[in-house]
């Protein structure tokens, strides 16, 4: 449990790294050092409603505030820049 709690809308939100494999198998690293857009909901505000704590949801690539806690990352925006949720 991350000791953080987002106010309003906001969610916290840690980055997945996902491996990009080939249709053959090899796995290829994240070209340019991209910011991944897939992550799960670590802690949200009490206006965010769409979204619960440890869904897995996709956002643009750019969007978000990157903080550490505890010596890991994270992202905080607004539930409204979450595109859509991985079932």
């Amino acid at each position: 449990m991350v000791n953080f709690k987002p106010t309003d809308d906001h969610v916290l939100i840690e980055p997945q790294n996902e491996e990009q494999k080939t249709a053959s198998g090899l796995i290829l690293p994240t070209a340019n050092g991209e910011k991944p857009n897939i992550g799960h909901v670590r802690a949200k505000g009490d206006k965010a409603l769409d979204v619960a704590v440890g869904d897995k949801v996709v956002f643009g690539k750019y969007k978000g505030e990157e903080i550490e806690l505890e010596g890991v990352k994270y992202l905080v925006m607004r539930e409204l820049e979450i595109a859509g949720i991985i079932e």
